[in-house]
């Protein structure tokens, strides 16, 4: 995790984490220049509202969050969303478990299986 003056600094560092973010308060997507966009909005608010901001964060996986005291209480503001390879990889991955699991099972038990879906 990364401690910046302002949260524009945290999302330059995060935009070299991550391609695609997800603002939980305000239901949006963002691409790398709305998050500069929008980073910059939020200094913009903490400034007017002279809000005293211990640092602004950014998470190694590219999430934007802000404390006012210490780290452990900080309030993510930006999470990064997956690539689409990302979640194929793991939609795979989930795919592949699951068929091993089944990899021990007869034919005939699997016959029973399928009629109670």
């Amino acid at each position: 995790m990364q401690k910046c003056g302002t949260m524009k600094e945290a999302a330059q560092m995060a935009a070299s984490l991550s391609r695609m973010w997800f603002v939980p308060s305000q239901g949006l997507t963002l691409d790398a220049e709305g998050v500069m966009d929008f980073a910059g909005c939020l200094d913009e608010d903490f400034e007017k509202a002279d809000k005293k901001v211990a640092a602004f964060l950014c998470s190694k996986e590219g999430a934007l969050g802000v404390t006012f005291d210490y780290e452990y209480s900080a309030r993510w503001l930006i999470i990064p969303l997956p690539s689409e390879k990302e979640l194929l990889d793991e939609a795979l991955s989930q795919m592949e478990f699951q068929l091993n699991g089944l990899k021990d099972v007869s034919v005939e038990e699997l016959k029973k299986l399928w009629k109670q879906q």
